[in-house]
């Protein structure tokens, strides 16, 4: 118990009357959450309130409200990249902390400082979005712009656009562009400028990393296409714009950025392992890309293929082994053509396994270094 004369006291009031008053106001911001046109106010406005919590509970050592409030806050900074509205198990979770918020308050009108422990069901993983919405309906809430300085071929892919995504923004300068990424935060960049086309997608990266970027290349641009692969750009359509393999395209992008179920990660070792991991290769992904893609051929595979000489040398020497009973084979696109897009993307993964064995596990638990010797 806090002495009543101290000035901790009149903390401990403030503290309290800010919390109730918080709660006033939370009930509301969450089904403002359900609301496109309100979501983001509402984010906003929830995330302020548990970040003030989360301070003061501290100072004062009430650790289940700390506990809750850290939580409640990482959600919310997570949900903040979300373009709305939120999931109904987002809205679920957060009515049962404003249950436990509740039992807090009670406690506090008896002016307690042991405050009763939250149901742990509030401090497992919480999913941030859910899979179970087709693509299509996805892009309806979605932004995207577009950049090309042809007006012509502009006028006519900002109207098809404008079929799929809820706003369309588009320009023909960088400088311009840039502006807009700040502003906007749009959630695809659609990119299709000649010889900056990489200097268009590091500024996405830069101003939107949570965008995902589709480039438009000319088929003769192959230095460009295979920078970059380098800087992480995979999303890669040539000149002349074929509206179906756009749309196809656009469907690939919402489906892998925006539809997959994305946790908040609360293990911080797991998280640490994942991102101290090395990158996979450029070339790999994309021939996941293209094995993956049923329209796309056996002669952009090879395109693929021939830009990696490391896995080349491994598809050849593969095509050479006694096991598989081949006629001599002395080129990369004949040994492509009879292995086919299944076999090539296993001996592309093996060289990632290979890599995956090579990474220094010993600052981990035994838990990964059992699992680096599993077969």
């Amino acid at each position: 118990m806090i002495d009543k004369n101290s000035y901790e006291y009149e903390i401990y009031e403030i503290f309290r009357d800010q919390f109730i008053y918080n709660m006033s106001h939370f009930k509301k911001n969450i089904f403002k959450l359900q609301n496109i046109a309100t979501y983001k106010i509402a984010v906003n406005n929830l995330f302020r309130i548990f970040h003030g919590i989360k301070a003061n509970s501290r100072y004062f050592h009430f650790e289940p409200i700390t506990i809750v409030a850290d939580k409640v806050e990482k959600i919310l900074s997570s949900l903040r990249d979300e373009s709305g509205p939120a999931d109904r198990n987002i809205i679920e979770w957060l009515l049962k902390v404003k249950e436990q918020c509740c039992v807090w308050m009670e406690e506090m009108e008896s002016e307690a400082t042991e405050f009763s422990q939250a149901n742990p069901l509030l401090l497992k993983e919480v999913a941030i979005t859910t899979s179970d919405e087709k693509p299509s309906s996805i892009m309806k809430k979605m932004s995207i712009i577009y950049l090309d300085t042809n007006v012509k071929r502009t006028n006519q892919v900002v109207i098809e656009l404008e079929k799929r995504f809820l706003k369309v923004e588009q320009t023909n300068q960088l400088a311009d562009f840039q502006k807009k990424l700040i502003n906007e935060k749009p959630n695809i960049c659609l990119i299709n400028f000649g010889d900056d086309c990489l200097t268009a997608a590091k500024l996405c990266q830069k101003h939107v990393p949570t965008s995902a970027i589709i480039v438009i290349l000319d088929t003769s641009d192959r230095n460009t296409y295979l920078k970059l692969g380098v800087e992480g750009v995979y999303h890669i359509i040539t000149n002349p714009i074929m509206l179906d393999v756009l749309n196809r395209e656009l469907i690939t992008v919402t489906d892998s950025h925006f539809t997959s179920r994305r946790y908040l990660i609360t293990n911080q070792k797991i998280k640490d392992f994942i991102d101290n991991l090395q990158p996979l290769s450029a070339s790999i992904l994309q021939i996941q890309q293209v094995c993956n893609d049923d329209e796309m051929s056996i002669k952009e595979l090879i395109k693929v293929v021939k830009n990696d000489p490391i896995i080349s040398g491994m598809i050849l020497k593969a095509a050479r082994n006694p096991l598989y009973c081949l006629e001599e084979v002395n080129t990369v696109d004949r040994a492509i053509s009879i292995f086919g897009k299944m076999r090539v993307q296993a001996i592309a993964l093996s060289q990632m396994v290979d890599e995956f064995g090579k990474i220094d596990l010993s600052a981990y638990n035994p838990f990964f270094q059992m699992c680096r010797h599993c077969d």
